[in-house]
């Protein structure tokens, strides 16, 4: 199983701006969503918040599980400004 959970709470101020957050190395699980009911673009790569995204509508959440990550980072923008995108993170961290 996992050793430890991180939460992360990315502030988005502007939707028209994409927001990073580097993950923690050897994370295996995540899940995001939007705190303030934007939908949000995530992307694995920066500046493709704009192109090719995977959409987390308002109201729901996207999980990814069982994957090895070394040094991720998500790219993040959501469709309202003020926007807070909760992530929750578990992996084999460090102590």
């Amino acid at each position: 199983m996992y050793s430890k959970g991180l939460i992360y709470n990315l502030a988005m101020t502007s939707n028209a701006v994409e927001y990073s957050q580097a993950l923690q190395a050897n994370t295996k699980k995540a899940v995001v969503r939007s705190r303030n009911g934007g939908d949000l673009k995530l992307a694995l790569v920066s500046g493709e918040t704009a192109t090719v995204f995977f959409t987390i509508p308002a109201g729901g959440s996207f999980a990814i599980d069982a994957v090895f990550l070394r040094n991720p980072t998500l790219y993040l923008k959501s469709t309202i400004n003020t926007d807070v995108a909760e992530i929750l993170t578990y992996g084999d961290f460090a102590t």
